[in-house]
This record gives C-alpha cells, structure tokens and sequence, in this order.
C-alpha cells in the first residue's frame, strides 16, 4: 500500500470518527412533536396578524374575514400555555428560536403571555362588537405584547 493510500485511508477513519463523535443524540418525537406544535401556532399567528394588518394599512374595513382572523389569534394564544413545556428547549438539540430564557425564566415568560392573551381577547372582542376604530387601535397594542416577549425570548433567524 503506497504511502498516500495510507494516509488518505486514515484521513477518512479519523473524519468518519470525529463526525460520529459529534453527533447529536436523537430527540425524541415526542419533543419535536411540541416543538413542531409551537411553531405551527406561531406561524399560524403571525399569518393573521399579516392579514389583519396588510388589510387595515390598504384602507379596509373590518369585515368577517379580519373577525375570523382575531378569533383564530385569540384561540392560539390561549393555546400557548401548553407550547413551552420543560424539555422542549433548545438544550434538547432540536431547531427552535425559543430561548433558554423561557424556561429560567418562567414568571417574566408568563406576564408576557398573559399579556399577549388578554391582548388578543381584546382584539377578537372589538371585532365580534363591530368596532373599527377600537380593533385598529388593539392591533397596535397587541403587537406591542409579540415584540416584547420576541425581544426577550426568542432567538434570531439562523
């Protein structure tokens, strides 16, 4: 065996065992099932508040459609309580932007969606009551309740 066989040879066993090394564990699907969960929620969120707000910037009125989105809102962010249970964070290797800060942080991460929650019943609320100027106003101020928990406890895009 030539002497760059050799070495090549062993480059490749000592990258295979360095990459096997490093290797993640393998999360559990149960875990990316929350995760999954979560991020589907938010998705679906910030897909409504979009409507709601591309819809009111272009001088539309409140119609069913833009009701239909603050209830979908409403209904997910009473959903959120069950998203951040213990072991879903990033410390379980899977791909999520929710910080450690969620989970260290429980009682801050709860006013924030408390928050967010009474905020959202609020806009869903003005819509079923029919009033414009009240709902507008509220998607201000429930966007005040996303960017805040956003600044604290959850991480950058990649």
């Amino acid at each position: 065996m030539t002497r760059i066989l050799r070495m090549t040879l062993a480059a490749g066993l000592m990258t295979s065992a360095v990459a096997a090394c490093n290797k993640a564990p393998p999360v559990a699907p149960e875990v990316l099932q929350i995760v999954q969960t979560r991020h589907q929620g938010y998705e679906n969120i910030g897909e409504q508040m979009k409507l709601i707000g591309d819809t009111l910037k272009a001088g539309g009125a409140l119609n069913a459609d833009l009701a239909a989105a603050a209830q979908i809102i409403k209904t997910r962010a009473d959903e959120v309580a069950g998203w951040f249970p213990a072991g879903s964070g990033p410390e379980t290797g899977v791909k999520t932007r929710a910080r450690a800060e969620i989970w260290q942080q429980p009682e801050q991460f709860e006013q924030r969606r408390v928050a967010f929650v009474t905020e959202a019943a609020k806009l869903a609320d003005y819509a079923s009551a029919g009033d414009a100027d009240a709902f507008a106003a509220q998607m201000g101020d429930l966007g005040a309740t996303c960017k805040a928990c956003h600044d604290d406890f959850r991480a950058p895009k990649k």
